[in-house]
């Protein structure tokens, strides 16, 4: 049981285990294994630990040609987000179009 415990626990990055530039290069590469075109933060209302990470991360994933959007201040359930269906389709759909044109 302990080894299962710890195998969840220890493979995220939180803000209790690791550095900023730790959480970034994880993400980094994450990103790389995936080959993901896109990412998109979404932080929900009063999870100030998360938007810690969020400037970093996103400007070295935009230097990288990563296109990123944000959704912050999010509530849950997630049907209280006003109009979070479309700004998701909007956010997939330029990525589509960069890739696309590119």
């Amino acid at each position: 049981m302990r080894a299962i415990v710890d195998a969840y626990m220890m493979r995220e990055f939180s803000s209790k285990k690791a550095t900023v530039s730790q959480r970034v290069k994880a993400l980094n590469d994450a990103v790389d294994s995936a080959r993901a075109e896109g990412v998109l933060f979404y932080i929900n209302a009063y999870e100030e630990a998360a938007s810690w990470d969020f400037p970093s991360q996103k400007s070295s994933l935009e230097s990288r040609g990563i296109a990123t959007g944000s959704f912050v201040k999010m509530l849950f359930p997630l049907s209280e987000n006003r109009d979070l269906e479309e700004k998701l389709g909007s956010f997939v759909e330029s990525v589509r179009r960069v890739h696309r044109d590119a």
